[in-house]
């Protein structure tokens, strides 16, 4: 029986590492497109960077042409139901109950300045971009990248309520909100080793801007996710291997 918990829990750690590298493959795919300019909608970041250029810090010796874009990261929108259930549960990490949702976020690097980050979406076809925005959100953005392990954080956008990184580390979980962070110490002095009720914070979030009567734009239910159908299969592998493993040792013994 020990060898079938650790031959599963080894299954697990398998399928887990696979969706990372599916992450990772598809973040690089995407910030190839976006340097080979053949990304649908690129003109979307020539445009603003090109008329208001002093909104996203653009310098008069400048050149667009060698725009460059930094590190990737895959955009997560929260599951409202699931969140107040694992309060309930008294569950205080957030990190299961994130969504993977299509969208991907990358710097925009202009000479070897990071002045606006870009969000990228799927579509039916590909990928397309959808907006670049520059700002002090965008700006915490770029700073939390450069300090902290990406491998190790989600990035969470969620409508006008949850924007920033839940960080996991040492098995604690932390937020850093990107909407309220002041400058680059502030984010250089988060403690990792602090651990915060995640669940009960994105609860509070969620609780008062109902509660205010606002529309929260994309949620109020399920965001799309594109891992649980992964991790729906993983867990009927799982119990086909467990139950041809017992099937087979039940008939060696009658044997």
């Amino acid at each position: 029986m020990k060898k079938i918990i650790i031959f599963s829990c080894l299954f697990v750690f398998i399928f887990n590492v696979c969706v990372l590298a599916n992450e990772s493959s598809e973040l690089d795919e995407i910030k190839a497109k976006l340097e080979n300019k053949t990304i649908e909608n690129y003109e979307t970041i020539l445009i603003p960077l090109n008329g208001d250029p002093e909104n996203f810090n653009i310098q008069p010796t400048d050149d667009l042409k060698t725009i460059r874009f930094g590190e990737g990261v895959v955009g997560y929108g929260v599951n409202y139901d699931e969140i107040m259930e694992a309060s309930e549960n008294g569950d205080n990490q957030v990190s299961e109950y994130l969504d993977a949702n299509g969208s991907y976020y990358f710097p925009v690097i202009v000479s070897d300045r990071a002045v606006a980050t870009v969000e990228v979406v799927k579509t039916d076809t590909g990928y397309k971009v959808l907006c670049v925005a520059s700002g002090s959100i965008s700006d915490h953005f770029i700073e939390a990248q450069q300090v902290i392990n990406l491998n190790n954080a989600k990035y969470v956008k969620e409508a006008n309520i949850i924007d920033g990184f839940v960080v996991t580390e040492n098995g604690n979980e932390y937020f850093i909100d990107l909407d309220s962070v002041e400058n680059e110490v502030g984010i250089q002095t988060v403690n990792s080793n602090h651990e915060q009720n995640v669940v009960e914070l994105f609860k509070s979030r969620i609780n008062s801007t109902q509660n205010d009567g606002q529309d929260i734009t994309g949620g109020g239910g399920k965001s799309a996710s594109t891992n649980k159908p992964l991790i729906a299969i993983s867990g009927v592998l799982i119990i086909m291997i467990v139950g041809g493993i017992l099937i087979f040792k039940k008939k060696r013994r009658y044997n």
